[in-house]
């Protein structure tokens, strides 16, 4: 009986310890780029494409993370803008509006139209700070109107939430039509897509149930991005091919967004 107690208490020992290091080793794989960041635990599979479609907006929209904004403004923030209320953005954004190209704000670079609409829609209040939980509802109920629960049902093809989503963000690529691979809003305010459209759709097919695991936030955005250039031609036969290093060749600085 008494060893019996005891090899229950080492099975419950080994079960807490095992436990307690479960989330460690997670984060350990996820910093070396072999798994994604794991929803939290309870958590519906939703909340983790949802996590991770946010990931890759937020890496394409602003590559400065959720203090970014459009550098081309009349006057900077006064202070980071996840330091300050949903209120005093606004009342920045509408302090440069007249005299600036865009005031889009936060790693989702969202438009001061669109902020005071949600505010005032009850997304978040005024007097919330534009910190990054902020920041990511917001996204969250962006995601929500242009059908994201449709899209996850499977009653809205990826296409189509692709080509709503590309009419809220401009970095990312419309999915058909004559604009097919370009941003929809490309050329007014320098906004051009920054990522294909076929990895785009790829991208979208799996965050479903099912679908093929797509790229994580892991995943740079280099395989993708659009360079406005022709493909390199072949070359011909006997010539060794050397390697080039994986990077992207930007014609310009990358953290300027204009």
């Amino acid at each position: 009986m008494t060893e019996r107690r005891r090899t229950g208490s080492v099975r419950a020992t080994n079960a807490r310890r095992a436990g307690l290091l479960r989330p460690v080793l997670a984060a350990a794989l996820c910093a070396i780029g072999i798994a994604g960041p794991a929803p939290p635990a309870g958590a519906q599979p939703e909340a983790g494409a949802q996590a991770r479609l946010l990931d890759l907006i937020g890496r394409l929209e602003a590559p400065r993370g959720y203090d970014d904004y459009y550098r081309r403004v009349a006057a900077p923030p006064p202070r980071p803008l996840t330091a300050m209320r949903v209120a005093e953005v606004l009342a920045w954004q509408e302090r440069i509006d007249a005299r600036s190209r865009s005031e889009a704000a936060g790693r989702y670079q969202i438009l001061e139209d669109t902020l005071r609409r949600l505010v005032r829609q009850g997304a978040v209040p005024p007097a919330a700070r534009f910190d990054a939980p902020t920041q990511d509802r917001l996204a969250g109920r962006l995601l929500a109107e242009a059908g994201w629960a449709a899209f996850m049902a499977g009653r809205l093809s990826a296409k189509a939430f692709g080509n709503r989503l590309a009419r809220t963000w401009a970095a990312l690529p419309v999915l058909s039509g004559p604009k097919r691979g370009r941003s929809h809003y490309h050329g007014t305010a320098g906004n051009r897509a920054r990522f294909g459209a076929d990895a785009m759709l790829a991208f979208l097919k799996g965050l479903r149930p099912g679908g093929a695991a797509p790229a994580t936030g892991q995943a740079r955005a280099r395989s993708s991005v659009i360079h406005d250039r022709p493909p390199a031609r072949p070359k011909p036969r006997g010539t060794a091919a050397t390697a080039a290093p994986l990077r992207t060749a930007w014609r310009r600085d990358p953290w300027q967004w204009d």
